[in-house]
């Protein structure tokens, strides 16, 4: 990959190839000639704005990245699609049943997001229906109530209390949809007690238990062992309980789920067709069911891949919608029952691709910004040391014909160094040139291993050896917890410079005080990658994006190292390509200690204390302990990420005249003293 990015022809296309841009963005993400990549909110590459602009934007309004970005119009988009989609599938199949969308909360229940699901509510065509909405707590049906829109169902899932089935029956009875899922033997009487009480009658659905199971990541999700649903044992007896009460009217649904991110579309269809069964069946006993559900699942191409693997899917949005309804059609056929309505509970693939966290690069191993490594030509080589000796001749003599023997030579001489540091034989200085020399020799080594066809089985690991690490400001855990937990991947690229030959292979590194928050797998044309095509730094900005994690990964997102949330921005474009930007500002420091117990106001009163007691004690002037105040005052109000430098950000405005009237740092042998005299205090420079 890397052989053909060193080529002199580089172009915004090779880029987009290069990311497989196509594959996993959909249309909804395009590289333009400038090397800038453009969001396509319709998919039509005639409304699209250029996501640059958008951080550009963010920052002029004195936010910093790390940011969130919204587009509501992409989630939209998506529904129009699966709804067009298993409208063309019940027009082919003759199918006389509806399709309704159900967008499950918890996938993103920012109130934002459901709000978009509602907006597109009536499109399409008739045979669709609207978008419906999934709870799965109490919390999420309290959330959802007031926004959902008359008519469209409401699904109560998950454990359900006394309380959670009252609310519901309440919003029934305020002329809501609303539908209680039974997911375990015990729901069946709280229903019946609680819809005695209030006199309501309740809209029931039924979750089975199949034996099918699904694929990828969640296959444990289904299947007999299942978190949720009743067994067919526990579901006959349900039903029987119900027909005691005079209640089996109220049974209007059949619900399954065979697990989120099917992969692999036969177990779908196997999945369908037993719980087509178990409906037909229920049916033909004069159970009224009217609506079978077939779960979540509708996978979401990470990768690009286009088959079965955890972050891919083997099938089409189409072809997953042909399955659904001709399964369906063919056993009520053959039990001679009519087609139901089908519901789908696509939040994954509904939102995924609406949202993107875009961060910054602020260093590298081998960039930092004021910090310039040394040279090893500036270097002083200790020839009476035989391990240095022989790896400066191994790196002048190193060439394509004697690599290998080269490259084996360091690393015997390497070894050597290492072993006379730790007896004792080598000092600090040496050990550093060994370690400098060493570096320069595995650097040669891979760029001259570009140009081999037959890469030897002892250097196919350098390259990632030797891979950058390219520092962003961001945390893993909160943005990307899937990665992290589950190994899921996710489209990274730079969302700039895309005309320029991407140079260096590179993982990428967040800023929590954890060895594990890092990106060091990609998405491959083939197979996953342990390193990502990076540009060079040079000292100016260098954004990168991670695409498609509109599903979860706010919600699932942690406050490890008290990194809380990032800012948000909510995208809307117009017609013409304009856009509108709606600000959602992050986490300051007061948010995340206060939710563990932190409050600033007492923090900052023990550390007045301790100001005060330095005043006394003569550590500070009285100036300075003023100053002291105010700037730990306002450290609360900074933004839980890095601080690099924006002059608009809000943080940078307030600390500006505390920082100007902070003395100059003290001079090096101030900090440090060599004598024996009183120490002076370390003088604290901005």
């Amino acid at each position: 990959m890397l052989k053909n990015a060193a080529s002199p022809d580089w172009n915004a296309e090779r880029s987009a190839e290069l990311y497989q841009v196509d594959r996993w963005g959909r249309g909804y993400f395009v590289v333009e000639r400038d090397g800038r990549l453009q969001v396509c909110p319709t998919r039509d590459t005639a409304v699209k704005v250029d996501l640059m602009e958008v951080v550009e934007e963010v920052k002029r309004r004195g936010y910093d990245a790390p940011v969130l970005i919204r587009f509501p119009q992409i989630a939209q988009q998506r529904l129009h699609e699966i709804r067009a989609a298993f409208s063309t599938a019940i027009e082919e199949s003759d199918f006389q049943g509806r399709y309704t969308c159900i967008y499950p909360c918890k996938v993103n229940q920012h109130s934002s997001v459901i709000e978009a699901m509602q907006a597109s509510h009536g499109e399409g065509r008739e045979t669709c229906g609207g978008a419906g909405l999934e709870a799965g707590s109490k919390a999420e049906l309290l959330a959802i109530l007031p926004i959902a829109r008359p008519g469209v169902p409401i699904l109560c899932n998950g454990f359900k209390d006394v309380a959670y089935i009252e609310m519901a029956l309440r919003a029934q009875r305020l002329g809501l949809n609303v539908h209680i899922i039974i997911e375990k033997p015990t729901e069946f009487q709280l229903a019946i007690d609680v819809g005695h009480r209030l006199g309501v009658e309740p809209k029931l659905g039924v979750r089975v238990k199949l034996a099918a199971r699904g694929s990828g990541h969640w296959e444990a999700t289904g299947g007999n062992k299942s978190k949720f649903g009743l067994s067919v044992t526990e579901l006959l007896s349900g039903i029987q309980r119900l027909r005691d009460c005079g209640m089996e009217q109220c049974v209007q649904l059949l619900h399954f789920h065979l697990g989120s991110q099917i992969t692999d579309v036969r177990r779908l269809k196997a999945a369908v067709i037993e719980a087509t069964r178990i409906y037909a069946d229920l049916k033909t006993s004069g159970l009224p069911l009217s609506t079978l559900d077939v779960g979540g699942g509708l996978g979401i191409d990470y990768s690009g891949m286009r088959n079965n693997s955890a972050s891919s899917m083997n099938y089409s949005l189409q072809e997953y919608a042909n399955d659904v309804i001709h399964s369906i059609c063919i056993v009520c056929q053959q039990a001679g029952v009519p087609t139901p309505n089908v519901f789908s509970e696509s939040g994954r693939a509904l939102v995924a691709h609406h949202a993107l966290i875009v961060f910054p690069i602020f260093g590298a191993t081998s960039f930092q910004p004021g910090y310039e490594p040394p040279n090893y030509l500036d270097m002083e080589l200790n020839t009476a040391v035989q391990p240095l000796v022989d790896l400066m001749d191994a790196l002048n003599d190193l060439n394509s014909a004697t690599m290998r023997e080269r490259y084996h030579v360091a690393q015997a001489s390497m070894e050597m160094a290492i072993s006379l540091f730790n007896s004792g034989y080598l000092s600090l200085a040496d050990r550093a040139m060994a370690e400098t020399l060493y570096r320069e020799v595995c650097r040669k080594v891979s760029r001259l291993m570009m140009d081999l066809e037959y890469l030897p089985l002892e250097l196919e690991n350098l390259q990632v050896q030797l891979a950058e690490i390219y520092y962003g400001n961001f945390s893993l855990f909160r943005s990307l917890p899937d990665h992290w937990a589950i190994g899921q991947l996710f489209p990274v690229m730079p969302i700039h410079k895309l005309d320029q030959r991407p140079s260096t292979k590179a993982v990428l590194s967040d800023i929590t005080c954890d060895s594990d928050g890092k990106i060091s797998r990609f998405i491959g044309t083939k197979n996953e990658l342990a390193t990502l095509p990076l540009h060079p730094l040079d000292g100016s900005s260098y954004f990168i994006g991670v695409f498609l994690a509109g599903a979860y990964q706010e919600i699932l997102g942690s406050d490890h190292n008290l990194m809380g949330d990032t800012h948000v921005a909510e995208v809307s474009v117009g017609a013409t390509g304009a856009f509108e930007i709606e600000l959602d500002p992050g986490d300051q420091l007061s948010d995340v200690l206060g939710k563990f117990g932190h409050h600033s106001a007492s923090i900052m009163a023990k550390m007045e204390s301790r100001i005060h007691d330095a005043k006394a004690n003569g550590q500070l002037t009285k100036e300075e302990a003023s100053e002291f105040s105010q700037f730990f005052s306002g450290c609360f109000d900074s933004y839980c990420y890095l601080d690099l430098g924006n002059p608009a950000s809000e943080t940078a405005q307030r600390l500006k005249p505390l920082t100007d009237a902070q003395p100059q740092l003290a001079p090096k042998s101030n900090l440090f003293r060599g004598d024996t005299g009183d120490p002076k205090p370390m003088e604290l420079g901005p």
